[in-house]
């Protein structure tokens, strides 16, 4: 452990034990922590891929430490720590080091402060707000008993974090340009496993969901769905939402994906293929199933054995709104 944190801290004796979960105290230029045993090896592993500095920062942002001087533990209306992790999977999706692991990730600052009207809320809490909003369709109501604040700080908070994490994540919210050709070999292989004929170099598949809506009081028309006979927002895997009365080629045409798949270079060279239903149009960069009733018995065997790859697809909404309800409320 000593040679993990470095020359500049010291590990003292093991104090006794304080609420069952404080076993290992640290001495840090000159601040007395206690450190908690179950992120203790999360700890240590911050220090061995970002150094002793940028460990420590997010160490006791993440409130994995606590003064070791304080007569009494600071009561705090949310506080992870306390959770089980079944009860933060509950809440949150995610485990304690879940939680916390994305806080890494998302680079989120310690504080976080809204614009104008200046919330401040702890990185840990805003994470964790966001994910109970997503969750469940609960109510503000419901989040202000839970973290102890007024409803509107709640709700602008949870709006910028997630404009927050679409400005971080934009380049990755279309597609990645970092996809190596490696990455969508283990693509390909994986299709092929699932029965995709060999001489199909199929890597992705594509679909739009359909989010049924109260009927509006404007833009009727433009919501109403002529197939399913309801309002509705349509989603395309890698797109934003467009009106429910558009078709799944409208949709493919207005995102640009087509054109952007075809300027990529590994799956150009590649000659790589996306997947899709009928709706869809069938070129260089996309294929689909056969369309018609009287298909001859080859074009019907092999629909039948790709619907069983296409499903795929439907598995990431239905997994989208099991995990974070709100978004199908």
């Amino acid at each position: 452990m000593r040679d993990l944190i470095g020359n500049n801290i010291d590990v003292d004796d093991v104090p006794e034990e304080r609420e069952n979960s404080i076993v290992i105290a640290l001495q840090w230029r000159g601040n007395n922590r206690v450190l908690r045993v179950k992120d203790a090896p999360q700890f240590l592993l911050l220090i061995q891929r970002y150094g002793g500095d940028y460990a420590w920062r997010v160490a006791v942002s993440l409130e994995y430490f606590l003064h070791r001087d304080l007569p009494t533990l600071p009561m705090m209306a949310f506080d992870l720590n306390a959770m089980s992790d079944t009860d933060s999977r509950k809440r949150f999706r995610f485990d304690h080091a879940g939680n916390k692991r994305l806080v890494i990730l998302l680079r989120v600052h310690n504080v976080l402060i809204t614009p104008e009207h200046g919330d401040r809320f702890s990185a840990t809490e805003a994470v964790c707000l966001l994910l109970e909003r997503l969750s469940y369709p609960r109510t503000l109501e419901d989040l202000q008993a839970r973290y102890d604040r007024f409803k509107s700080a709640l709700c602008r908070m949870t709006i910028y974090m997630i404009h927050r994490i679409l400005k971080a994540a934009k380049k990755q919210i279309l597609f990645s340009r970092t996809t190596t050709d490696e990455r969508l070999q283990n693509y390909l292989q994986a299709f092929k496993r699932r029965g995709v004929p060999d001489e199909l170099r199929v890597w992705s598949t594509i679909d739009v969901v359909k989010v049924a809506n109260c009927r509006p009081t404007h833009d009727q028309q433009a919501q109403f769905s002529g197939h399913k006979k309801y309002h509705c927002f349509k989603y395309q895997t890698l797109e934003a939402p467009d009106d429910g009365r558009r078709g799944d080629g409208y949709i493919l045409r207005a995102s640009n994906l087509l054109p952007f798949l075809g300027g990529h270079a590994v799956i150009r060279r590649n000659e790589y293929l996306v997947f899709a239903d009928s709706a869809y149009p069938n070129n260089n960069i996309m294929m689909t199933m056969f369309r018609g009733r009287n298909l001859t018995p080859w074009a019907t065997a092999f629909n039948k054995r790709m619907a069983k790859v296409r499903v795929s697809v439907e598995w990431g909404y239905a997994q989208m709104a099991q995990n974070f309800a709100f978004l199908d409320w």
